[in-house]
């Protein structure tokens, strides 16, 4: 785990906070916040096995402010579509290595894609339980911690 797989997760934080702060509508504003947290939660999670303050890691990078910019100009669309890639890239990222390990895949390796596919996709409506199947597992950071610390630096990989 690295630092800037901490900084990755900030980033996505900061850009969902910054999806949820300009949708319109109200339950796509919701799981934006959701995924933000869900995004905190794992730099909180990789600071800790890294032994450092997470308050060193809070601002976001250079490239995820030039693409809330790049949102408030053109519309988060592209943004969307950039965390689009990016939880792609994590999330095969994740199978990759689970697969490499002979480890079992739980299916909610790619719970991201497949709400930012229901969003990109244009769905009326992403619906609180369908939020809730895909992210069950991995909001628990609780008692959970060694689980969701490896999901959020399997998140940050890329």
């Amino acid at each position: 785990m690295k630092k800037s797989h901490i900084q990755t997760e900030v980033d996505a934080w900061y850009l969902y906070q910054k999806l949820s702060e300009n949708e319109e509508d109200p339950i796509l504003a919701s799981v934006f916040v959701q995924m933000s947290e869900i995004e905190k939660g794992h730099a909180v999670e990789f600071a800790k096995a890294l032994n450092k303050n997470i308050d060193e890691f809070l601002q976001p990078s250079w490239r995820a402010k030039t693409l809330n910019r790049i949102g408030k100009i053109f519309g988060y669309d592209y943004v969307l579509g950039v965390l689009m890639d990016t939880e792609k890239s994590l999330a095969s990222s994740v199978i990759y290595r689970k697969e490499k390990a002979k480890a079992s895949i739980s299916g909610h390796e790619d719970s991201h894609v497949k709400i930012l596919r229901s969003i990109l996709e244009n769905e009326t409506r992403v619906s609180g339980n369908q939020f809730a199947r895909f992210e069950k597992r991995h909001r628990s950071v609780g008692g959970n911690a060694i689980r969701a610390a490896v999901l959020g630096g399997n998140d940050g990989l890329v």
